[in-house]
């Protein structure tokens, strides 16, 4: 129940965000913006199909434990249950976008909250996305998240 009215929510969180710090073709930036919101709703759902066209064929994701995950094993992780985020929450105070033409480097600050490669998380964590424009799409091609330490 939680999980439908996250995911009914979420399309209006992430419309209503703060600028983001950018450097770059501002269209470039609200297309890329536009494309990580549609990324953590398809995450949350499991949407396969989707996940499949956001992720570029050589992706590559480092996950807060530092194991490097292909694209079809985070394909495998959704359809087993490995991976099952509830929420995600950004800090748009801290998402910095850097856009070099048809790249696209994107810093952020997000609380997550689930299931990620097996192992339940209910913590803050700065992301790191490289996303690449492809026959006028933009695709992520490597990720990073790193827990952020508590003081």
């Amino acid at each position: 129940m939680l999980l439908s009215f996250v995911v009914l929510l979420s399309p209006n969180l992430f419309s209503q965000t703060k600028t983001p710090k950018v450097v770059g073709d501002s269209a470039s930036v609200k297309e890329v913006m536009e494309r990580i919101a549609t990324y953590r709703v398809a995450l949350i759902q499991k949407d396969v199909k989707k996940l499949d066209s956001i992720w570029g064929d050589e992706y590559l994701f480092t996950n807060a434990s530092g194991v490097l995950v292909t694209k079809a094993e985070r394909i495998a992780n959704l359809k087993s249950g490995a991976t099952a985020l509830d929420s995600i929450v950004p800090n748009e105070d801290q998402v910095h976008v850097r856009v070099y033409g048809n790249v696209a480097v994107v810093k952020s600050h997000v609380f997550l909250k689930g299931q990620y490669s097996g192992q339940s998380t209910a913590d803050n964590f700065r992301s790191m996305h490289v996303w690449v424009k492809r026959k006028g799409s933009w695709q992520l091609v490597a990720n990073q998240l790193t827990r952020v330490a508590k003081p």
